[in-house]
């Protein structure tokens, strides 16, 4: 409805706008007629009034109406499952670009997805953080932190699991950030949820500061609308956030859970997603393992200003929050299947769903129309 309201307002300053501007052009006459007189030979004493305040008449009105004209944007969709964007042909995934002026307050800037030994502001992280227990702890770490940087993820989980075995509190944290951003497969939210809770536990800053989104979210209070507030904050390049994508995960099953919402939700996304152009998101719906029967017509069996109407809304109002925060379309729908997703695995039909993928094999996979299904998907 607060949208409605708002693309409702946003067209009536367009009309406004431009009866301004044709108001403007049309006291801009006395100030051409008066000129075409001085051209034609005659005294500006004559027409100087007139031009003068036709003129200014005019530039004010110019100015009311630029004023008046909305800002740069789309009308949005009050909901709708998927966008309409998921229709739109597929796009490789970009990476994603880090915070810009407007999206983070200056003490949120530091905040990032992976915390790496040589880039890491020790104003922000203590010494603690940086060194294990013991020699091995901090060599293993490092080790970690060279894989890292290779984009060798499941090296670095490796490695970081072991550093954190000894007691290494950056690769706890680390951890979280390669489970809640998409950097594995499977996409385990459970996992994120268990080295968030433990990095805040061993005193993380950037852990413990942010803990708050995963207890509301836990407890209810963190609903999905809640986190279009943080849709802008940082992650790796071409990943998504795992403070965003955790809470909400979690924030959406306890949602659908306590106002009874969640078959209806479910059927809702997977038969908007159906329409989809991308294969990537028809292929996430064969992995769901749900029947068509059970998601066909969802969208048309969704009550208006029901719990399901008002949380499939909140998706809507995350997802556009994310692409004003300038993440690629690819990377939104990823963070939207993959939160639809986790639902399906905590409901009564997750029996039948494949693990979720990591943020890169969830761009590669295909759907069941091609022969190299079990090949593609790396279960």
């Amino acid at each position: 409805m607060i949208q409605t309201i708002k693309n409702i307002w946003r067209v009536m300053r367009k009309v406004m706008a431009v009866i301004v501007f044709l108001s403007a052009f049309i006291q801009s006459g006395g100030f051409i007629q008066g000129l075409n007189y001085l051209l034609d030979g005659g005294e500006f004493v004559d027409v100087g009034g007139v031009m003068v305040i036709s003129g200014l008449i005019a530039a004010a009105l110019i100015v009311v109406g630029l004023i008046i004209w909305p800002g740069k944007g789309k009308l949005e969709v009050e909901k709708g499952g998927q966008p309409k964007s998921v229709a739109s042909p597929r796009r490789p995934v970009k990476k994603t670009p880090q915070a810009t002026k407007g999206q983070l307050n200056n003490d949120d800037a530091p905040l990032v997805a992976i915390e790496n030994i040589a880039r890491a502001p020790s104003e922000l992280f203590g010494k603690q953080f940086f060194k294990g227990s013991s020699a091995s702890a901090e060599d293993t770490y490092q080790a970690g932190s060279l894989a890292l940087m290779r984009e060798d993820f499941q090296t670095a989980k490796d490695l970081f699991m072991a550093a954190e075995s000894e007691g290494h509190g950056a690769a706890v944290y680390n951890l979280f950030a390669m489970y809640g951003g998409g950097c594995l497969s499977p996409y385990d939210i459970d996992q994120a949820v268990h080295y968030w809770r433990k990095a805040a536990e061993q005193n993380h800053p950037i852990a413990k500061k942010h803990l708050f989104m995963l207890e509301d979210a836990d407890q209810g209070k963190f609903g999905v609308q809640a986190s279009v507030k943080y849709a802008g904050l940082p992650a790796a390049p071409g990943f998504l956030s795992p403070f965003l994508i955790t809470s909400a995960c979690r924030s959406l099953v306890a949602a659908c859970k306590r106002h009874g919402a969640t078959s209806d939700v479910i059927a809702y996304e997977l038969d908007a997603a159906s329409s989809s152009e991308k294969p990537m998101v028809l292929a996430f719906i064969e992995r769901t393992g749900v029947a068509r029967e059970v998601y066909r017509g969802g969208m048309d069996r969704l009550e208006e200003k029901s719990p399901a109407d008002w949380v499939t809304d909140g998706l809507n109002e995350l997802f556009f929050a994310m692409r004003r925060n300038g993440i690629d379309e690819d990377l939104c729908l990823i963070a939207r299947c993959t939160m639809v997703g986790y639902l399906i695995l905590k409901s009564e039909l997750g029996s039948q769903s494949y693990p979720l993928l990591g943020v890169r094999e969830f761009v590669g996979v295909v759907t069941s129309d091609s022969e190299d299904l079990d090949d593609e998907i790396p279960f």
